[in-house]
């Protein structure tokens, strides 16, 4: 009996890290070649020490173990799992970005700069506008594609043109209220009070407000008092609503 030991640079393997979970683990063709030129020389070299006429040789096949069907992960669908959190990452995205930049301008005295070399202030916000609209319809037509291709339900049993109107119109919103939180805000901290409460308003309003059970009782209750009926009116005044 031989024994010996391969000594490898586990760098150069193989892995099935960023594969999907059902896939074939990867397999390192390079080792096993080697392996196998190891094995057929020790063979060659034992049977010519003993002086066999037949060098006798290990050919082999390599194929996939065979993966039992994962039923966890099997049809699973995200974006029923978290709700409406798709619907507002792309105009928390776009508010984020913009609501900075227009801040970083204001608090660094930048846009004071460009007011005394001649910039009026609609010709600022205007070129503001059209900025955010054109992080907008990139973002959402992005968010379409993306969730086309992975063949979430939700997108591709809807309309592209309903869930890009749906995404601008929002976004939209959020680029106003980007714009009029930036004229009043006038330091940092105020700006990330701000853009901190806002996130967290909306990401809460979306996770509570997408179990059925909760909207049926509220929304869809036939006997609310005035209060109720007022209050639950209100939030259609919200853009992630």
């Amino acid at each position: 009996m031989i024994t010996y030991y391969m000594v490898y640079n586990y760098t150069l393997a193989t892995t099935n890290m960023f594969t999907k979970l059902d896939s074939v683990m990867k397999k390192d063709m390079s080792m096993i070649s080697l392996k196998l030129s190891i094995d057929n020389a020790i063979l060659e070299h034992k049977a010519i020490e003993h002086g066999l006429d037949h060098i006798p040789k290990i050919e082999q096949e390599i194929q996939g173990y065979p993966l039992v069907p994962n039923r966890i992960f099997k049809d699973l669908d995200a974006i029923s799992m978290y709700g409406t959190f798709y619907l507002i990452m792309v105009p928390l995205s776009v508010f984020m970005v913009i609501y900075d930049e227009l801040m970083r301008e204001k608090i660094d005295k930048l846009r004071m700069g460009m007011q005394l070399l001649g910039t009026k202030d609609n010709a600022y916000w205007v070129s503001w506008i059209i900025t955010a609209q054109i992080l907008n319809i990139y973002e959402s037509g992005l968010m379409i594609l993306v969730g086309n291709y992975y063949g979430f339900d939700v997108f591709t049993k809807t309309p592209a043109y309903i869930f890009f109107g749906l995404y601008f119109l929002i976004t939209s919103a959020y680029i106003a209220m980007a714009c009029f939180f930036a004229t009043l805000m006038t330091s940092r901290s105020q700006a990330f009070a701000v853009n901190f409460s806002l996130i967290l308003c909306s990401m809460l309003i979306n996770m509570i407000l997408s179990e059925p059970t909760i909207l049926k009782k509220i929304f869809f209750n036939t006997e609310k008092k005035l209060w109720m009926y007022v209050a639950t009116n209100s939030f259609y005044l919200i853009p992630c609503f």
